[in-house]
């Protein structure tokens, strides 16, 4: 399987999903012609924080909470590395918030 990712937008600005999916589909049969079916779509805005930087951590009100933002369209990234931090602050090993990326 292979994921394919572009075509972002800051939330809000635009509303023209289709024709960005269509240009994607355009460029990776470009790439790889022989390409097999479509399975999955979806459609993601970037979200950018004030400072542009991800926070990876726990939410500090319950201190039971992890939370995973502000990733400006770097969410496949974040989600790795969130799986990495996130187990690490759970079982104690990790002992500040990070932001990161």
């Amino acid at each position: 399987m292979l994921i394919v990712v572009g075509e972002d937008h800051k939330t809000g600005v635009t509303d023209d999903a289709p024709s960005r999916f269509a240009a994607l589909t355009s460029w990776i049969k470009t790439l790889l012609p022989d390409i097999g079916p479509e399975l999955y779509r979806w459609f993601g805005q970037v979200m950018d924080t004030l400072d542009y930087g991800a926070f990876i951590g726990r939410e500090t009100a319950n201190g039971r909470t992890f939370v995973v933002t502000g990733d400006s369209g770097q969410g496949l990234s974040h989600g790795v590395v969130a799986s990495l931090i996130i187990p690490d602050l759970i079982e104690g090993q990790g002992q500040c918030l990070l932001s990161c990326l």
